[in-house]
C-alpha cells in the first residue's frame, strides 16, 4: 500500500483547481471553476527550502520552464 503522506516525487504532475486571478490584471475572480496542471518540487530544492517550513504539511509545486496564473 502506499504512504499518501509521502512527498511526491520530484516532477509528479499535480492539478490545481480554485477560483484564483487569471491575470494579474484581474480585479473579480472568474465565473468559471479554473485548473492548472503543475510539477511537484523537493522541499529540499532551493527554491523551496526557503518557503516551506513544514514538509509534513506543505508541498512546493511549480511550472517547469513556464509560467501559470499567479
Amino acid at each position: 500500500s502506499n504512504d499518501v503522506t509521502q512527498y511526491p516525487p520530484n516532477g509528479t504532475n499535480l492539478l490545481a483547481i480554485g477560483w484564483g486571478l487569471v491575470s494579474a490584471d484581474d480585479i473579480f475572480p472568474p465565473q468559471i471553476l479554473q485548473q492548472v496542471t503543475l510539477q511537484s518540487i523537493h522541499h529540499t530544492h532551493p527554491t523551496c527550502s526557503a518557503v516551506i517550513s513544514n514538509s509534513s504539511l506543505q508541498i512546493c509545486t511549480g511550472i517547469i520552464n513556464g509560467t501559470k496564473g499567479k
